[in-house]
């Protein structure tokens, strides 16, 4: 591995997870502000290590492989929390564990491209997935901040919630539909 400002930028995201996630199990007052705030501090992260890379004429190897995987690790490490302290829906286990089997089949795939000499990164279908999961986590946490940092509640933040779960239904679906298409693309 390459020690730059992109790799180190895109090694960031596994820690802020398991800073996200300890936050998630205290009981600290506005817990879930400092919450959204590393999950923001994650999302220019990511934003920022593939732009660095490419400004800076840094890509490697090793960055084309490791952003998705760690976003991967990010995402998912996320919902499957959010599923066991029943932030989101019990019945959504199904679309999280389709997505997590989508992203080892393409990482998979990635990491036997890389064993002989290809490397391919996300195209724009996986990159749209990102951005979608990304924005339900945050639409799911600012609902879930707002309700239990602030005392709010009514149809609004109802509704708010209900659309996280939509995006994360939405981005699965495009991740579904990407992997499949990934899959033909490069085998």
């Amino acid at each position: 591995m390459i020690w730059n400002l992109p790799n180190i930028l895109t090694l960031l995201r596994i820690p802020l997870l398991f800073a996200i996630i300890w936050l998630g199990e205290v009981d600290w007052e506005y817990r879930f502000v400092l919450i959204v705030t590393l999950l923001m501090a994650s999302m220019i992260t990511d934003f920022l290590d593939g732009y660095l890379a490419r400004k800076l004429n840094l890509v490697s190897d090793f960055g084309k492989i490791a952003d998705p995987l760690f976003d991967k690790l990010f995402i998912l490490g996320l919902f499957i929390w959010m599923l066991a302290i029943d932030l989101i829906p019990a019945w959504n286990v199904s679309i999280v564990l389709l997505l997590l089997l989508r992203e080892l089949a393409v990482t998979g795939l990635r990491g036997g491209g890389t064993s002989s000499g290809k490397t391919f990164g996300a195209d724009w279908f996986g990159k749209w997935k990102t951005t979608l999961l990304f924005a339900s986590l945050w639409v799911l946490l600012i609902a879930q901040m707002l309700r239990v940092d602030f005392d709010m509640n009514g149809a609004w933040l109802e509704t708010l919630y209900w659309a996280g779960v939509m995006l994360l239904w939405v981005g699965s679906a495009l991740g579904i539909y990407s992997g499949i298409r990934y899959f033909r693309l490069h085998t």
